[in-house]
């Protein structure tokens, strides 16, 4: 059994994960063209993201697997990310069903009203999950943006102080900047930075070393371009996937 996938990122997930040997598509594409890897009909070949997997390449992967009569497994959801070349092939497979094994149970949220929301997001009714998000203070406005940027650093610096690994996301550059600002004097305020300041490019100041302690993940994000409506501040939620096999 091999495994694959367009980006590396996802082929080292799907490496530690499932615990088999895994490269990026295009490193297994060069592979079977030098004779450097040999398909047989034992050959199963995992290709997970496969939404993301351009035609061109899964068509390649496809052939080679036929010539062999080796077996592709193609893992993935059809409503995440396409991919950057011409697709959509794992969309068409939904026309027939019975090639498919589909994984309906999310397993990423705890909340069981986070999971209906995240399906809710899946199938179009945006209102609904976005009126879930409120109520449940998953989602919070404020007319200004300071006093938001403010509130998601002090929950920031409230995360990491409990242990927790957080990040904080936003969607402009200047709003990262302000951002990581008011981290970075939080942090300071908190005594997690040591040594002396290192300039980095653009005049920013690096901190030599800071102190910190891993833990589960939790993610903050904000959202505030220029001239915008109230900014929001949401949790990164990813949906179930749905697995496809064929």
């Amino acid at each position: 059994m091999t495994g694959t996938a367009t980006s590396g990122q996802a082929a080292r997930t799907l490496s530690a994960e499932a615990g088999i040997e895994a490269r990026t598509t295009r490193s297994l594409l060069w592979r079977l063209d030098h004779s450097q890897l040999k398909l047989d009909d034992r050959t199963v070949i995992v290709l997970d993201e496969a939404a993301m997997t351009a035609d061109a390449d899964l068509t390649c992967v496809l052939q080679a697997a036929t010539r062999r009569d080796a077996t592709v497994v193609l893992v993935g959801d059809p409503r995440q990310l396409a991919p950057v070349g011409p697709g959509g092939a794992l969309a068409a497979l939904q026309a027939q069903p019975e090639i498919i094994t589909a994984m309906r149970h999310n397993v990423r949220q705890r909340d069981p009203g986070e999971r209906q929301a995240l399906l809710e997001v899946r199938h179009g009714d945006i209102d609904t999950a976005l009126n879930w998000y409120l109520t449940n203070s998953r989602l919070r406005i404020d007319a200004e943006q300071l006093p938001l940027l403010d509130q998601v650093t002090d929950e920031w610096a409230a995360d990491t102080a409990a242990g927790h690994d957080t990040v904080m996301l936003a969607w402009r550059r200047a709003t990262v900047a302000q951002l990581n600002r008011f981290a970075r004097a939080k942090a300071e305020e908190m005594g997690r930075l040591t040594g002396d300041d290192l300039a980095a490019p653009g005049g920013r100041l690096t901190p030599k070393a800071t102190r910190s302690s891993p833990s589960p993940p939790t993610t903050k994000a904000t959202s505030s371009p220029a001239n915008a409506p109230p900014s929001t501040t949401t949790p990164r939620a990813s949906p179930s996937r749905p697995t496809t096999a064929g």
